[in-house]
């Protein structure tokens, strides 16, 4: 993902390749986890992020490097 600790709905759903509007859905559905309520605003910890990737792909920490393509970051899956 990226050096950030924790990531806001904008920047996670850029993360995931995703519309906002995509992210809103999933966490009403529950497909994503829910945001920290530790932090004083919207915000997900980006390890909670990689962790549910991870469960959630059956991936490994070597596929969930972040690549650079056309200027862009994608995650890797």
């Amino acid at each position: 993902m990226n050096n950030k600790l924790t990531l806001d709905k904008s920047a996670l759903a850029e993360e995931l390749s995703i519309s906002v509007r995509t992210l809103e859905r999933m966490i009403k559905d529950g497909d994503v986890p829910p945001p920290s309520s530790k932090i004083p605003k919207i915000a997900w910890p980006t390890a909670v992020i990689e962790k549910w990737l991870l469960e959630e792909y059956n991936l490994t920490d070597e596929t969930t490097k972040v690549e650079k393509k056309r200027g862009r970051k994608r995650l890797a899956i």
